[in-house]
């Protein structure tokens, strides 16, 4: 597959970390003839941002169990599309969810 991305993540964070990605901020840069695809975003409160997550790794045996906490969009990373967050489409009323997950985000927003 061939993905072109629209921007990049501008991020502090160099190297992605499983923890404490609460305080870190960071700024999506669109390239410029695109930015005008991006009128009235301003008006939402909330988008959803999607990453091509190109030095990622996988490794079976460690990977598919790791709990992770927060978006490691750590420096460069290729945006592929932004999107404003529409309740009516985005949200599952009343989801079901296993009772870890409590655990797992207790202090995640912390």
């Amino acid at each position: 597959m061939n993905f072109e991305p629209i921007g990049t993540v501008k991020s502090p964070v160099q190297e992605a970390v499983d923890e404490d990605w609460g305080a870190v901020v960071s700024e999506i840069h669109v390239m410029e003839p695109l930015a005008a695809g991006l009128e009235g975003l301003d008006q939402f409160s909330h988008v959803v941002i999607i990453l091509a997550m190109h030095e990622a790794t996988f490794d079976p045996a460690s990977d598919l169990r790791r709990h992770p906490q927060g978006l490691d969009a750590t420096e460069g990373i290729p945006v592929l599309d932004i999107k404003p967050y529409v309740p009516a489409f985005d949200t599952v009323a009343d989801p079901t969810v296993p009772e870890w997950l409590g655990r797992l985000m207790q202090g995640y927003f912390s």
